[in-house]
Order: C-alpha cells, then structure tokens, then sequence
C-alpha cells in the first residue's frame, strides 16, 4: 500500500487515441518494454512531466493530503 505523497510521485503514462501514441514520463517503462510496444506499432515519447494533480484520501474519519511535485501545489490541513 501506498501513501498518497507516494502515489502523487509515481511516474505517468497516458495513452493517446489520435494519433495513436504512448506519450510516458522518465522511469516509467524500461528500455525492453519500449522497443516490444514500438514493434508492435506504438509510438512512445517520453515527456518530462504529465499533468499536475492533488491527491486527498479519507480512510475512516481521517483525511491524508498530498501536493504534486511536478508542480506548485502542496497539502495543507485545518
């Protein structure tokens, strides 16, 4: 199981219909899993960041934050 400050930081990929592209952040596939999806007709850029989001979870009566770091955004609690 994850934090959320570990989630947030998790690298991203998305997968584009038009063009049909896989657009990944570094680390985020290996170098082998690259070239199979290429052979088999998926173009992958690697991007330096994709999006920016914030994360909140509740689990029971606590809620647990988390900020972006591929942004500005931070956790703040009251």
């Amino acid at each position: 199981r994850q934090t959320t400050q570990q989630a947030i930081h998790t690298p991203r990929f998305i997968h584009q219909w038009m063009p049909d592209s896989l657009f990944v952040e570094p680390k985020t596939i290996s170098i082998p899993l690259k070239q199979l999806l290429e052979q088999k007709g998926y173009p992958t850029y690697t991007k330096p960041t994709i999006g920016e989001t914030s994360l909140i979870l509740k689990r029971e009566k606590r809620y647990y934050g988390a900020g972006d770091p591929r942004g500005d955004s931070h956790a703040q609690g009251v």
